[in-house]
């Protein structure tokens, strides 16, 4: 689930309007709908107070929705390498956050602090790319067998160093 699809699939299990919800994120019903189409995207505190309002972890808007997915059954390859990229997809998603939050932490940045989240809420971010990764790694292990694992290896290379990265940003910031 990307986050302007879960943004309006949460808002419309609520029977709410874009209007209402712009009004609780203290924003124009323009701005929200900019959100929910993805013309624009939420920074980690938007993210967070929705999060709040609907009473969900914040990763409900990163980690894509695979109902009836079990990683650890799934036999078809096809299926288990489609998972694998919509996980990287996920990964890079929530990091794009955590690179914004950080630069909006550097001395006479430009912008609004938009990031900013609390630092439970910042937890809950940090836990949703851990079970990314963990997922990342349990689907690479049904796919060795398979592939060689030199090989497959070369594929989760560069995820292995971004969550890394994204890791050390985590903990810059958190710090």
């Amino acid at each position: 689930m990307n986050v302007p699809h879960a943004m309006k699939e949460l808002r419309l299990k609520k029977k709410k309007s874009q209007k209402d919800i712009a009004k609780v994120l203290g924003i124009t019903r323009p701005a929200y709908v900019r959100y929910e189409t993805g013309n624009r995207e939420p920074g980690l505190k938007v993210i967070s107070e929705l999060a709040e309002y609907y009473n969900v972890p914040p990763s409900v808007f990163f980690i894509s929705d695979v109902k009836g997915f079990n990683i650890d059954k799934e036999q078809n390859i096809d299926k288990l390498y489609q998972f694998f990229q919509l996980r990287l997809y996920d990964m890079d998603n929530l990091t794009f956050l955590f690179r914004a939050r950080l630069m909006e932490q550097q001395e006479k940045f430009a912008y609004d602090k938009q990031n900013d989240v609390s630092e439970k809420r910042f937890k809950d971010f940090v836990k949703a790319l851990e079970q990314i990764h963990n997922d990342l790694e349990r689907v690479k292990a049904r796919l060795l067998p398979v592939f060689m694992p030199r090989s497959f290896d070369d594929v989760l290379k560069e995820p292995k160093l971004r969550f890394e990265e994204y890791k050390e940003w985590a903990r810059r910031i958190t710090s």
